[in-house]
C-alpha cells in the first residue's frame, strides 16, 4: 500500500488517517484493522496467503486479528483437529 493512497484514497474509500484527535495508539489500530482487511480481500479470503503477504505465520495472523477486534471469516475460525 503506498503513503499516497492513505493520505488520499482512492474514490470511494475512506481515509486512514481522518481524525487527528486519536492518540497514535489508536492510529496504529486503525490503520492495522484497515491493512489487514484490505489484504485478506485481495487474497480472497486466503489467510495462508495474506498471512505470506505480511510476513507472518498465519497463526500469528489470527492472534493480530483477534487483538484488534477483528472478525477471523467463518471457514478460517477453528484450526484443524492436531494444533
Amino acid at each position: 500500500m503506498r503513503l499516497s493512497t492513505l493520505i488520499q484514497p482512492p474514490r470511494g474509500q475512506s481515509p486512514l488517517l481522518a481524525d487527528d484527535r486519536q492518540s497514535l495508539a489508536e492510529a496504529t489500530d486503525r490503520f492495522q484493522i484497515e491493512y489487514i482487511r484490505r489484504l485478506v480481500e485481495q487474497c480472497r479470503g486466503n489467510m495462508s496467503v495474506a498471512a505470506a503477504r505480511l510476513g507472518l505465520h498465519r497463526s500469528n495472523l489470527y492472534r493480530k486479528m483477534r487483538q484488534l477486534g477483528m472478525e477471523i471469516p467463518r471457514a478460517e475460525r477453528e484450526e484443524p483437529v492436531g494444533y
